[in-house]
Order: structure tokens, then C-alpha cells, then sequence
């Protein structure tokens, strides 16, 4: 018990600076979340699989966007663009609609539509 007494102080500076770390990662991830950089990013990685023509990452990560913000009117142009290619030319309608609505630039959503 005296051992544990005596070893005590430095156990629980490590405990301390462990928790003072993970606080400060939880904080970064609420500032990212909240100022839409998660949002973002993931949009970012969207675009580059689109590039690549990797439809099916480009899906995934425009629903982990969309699961950030239902809103995104990038992401219903990047999903219009992607049923387009798959000739699903209704869905892509649809996904252009909802973008416009979402707040999509005019003129980009004209674009997509006369591809």
C-alpha cells in the first residue's frame, strides 16, 4: 500500500496529461464539425474519386457529407453527376433539384443538366 502511495502522484500526472490530450482532440473535432471542415474534407476526397471515375468511394464519401450536413448542395450535384454516368437520368433530375433548392449556383446546375 505504501508503494502505491508513493507512486501515486506520478500515476496520476500521466492521467492528467492523457485526459488534457483527448479534451483537446474532442475540441478540435467540435470546432470541425461546427465550422463544416469534416464537411468539407470529405467532399474534397468526393471529388477526387470522382476524378478518378471511383464511383462507388465517391458515394461513400458523399453520404458520410451528407450525414454532416443534410444540406450540402455540393453533394446532391456530385450524386446527379454520378447517376448521369450510370445513365439514371430521372435520379440525376432529382439530385439537381434538391442541389438548386440547397443553394447551387444557376449556372452550375444549367451545366450539369446540358451534360
Amino acid at each position: 500500500m505504501l508503494e502505491f502511495a508513493r507512486r501515486l502522484p506520478r500515476l496520476l500526472k500521466g492521467r492528467r496529461r492523457f485526459i488534457g490530450l483527448a479534451s483537446g482532440l474532442l475540441s478540435l473535432v467540435v470546432i470541425a464539425w461546427a465550422t463544416g471542415a469534416m464537411t468539407h474534407a470529405t467532399l474534397a476526397m468526393a471529388r477526387q474519386s470522382l476524378s478518378t471515375h471511383d464511383d462507388v468511394a465517391a458515394t461513400r464519401w458523399i453520404r458520410i457529407a451528407q450525414a454532416l450536413d443534410p444540406r450540402s448542395a455540393d453533394a446532391e450535384a456530385m450524386l446527379a453527376r454520378i447517376d448521369r454516368r450510370h445513365d439514371r437520368f430521372d435520379a440525376a433530375d432529382d439530385h439537381l433539384r434538391k442541389a438548386r433548392v440547397f443553394g447551387l449556383d444557376r449556372q452550375a446546375v444549367r451545366r450539369e443538366e446540358m451534360l
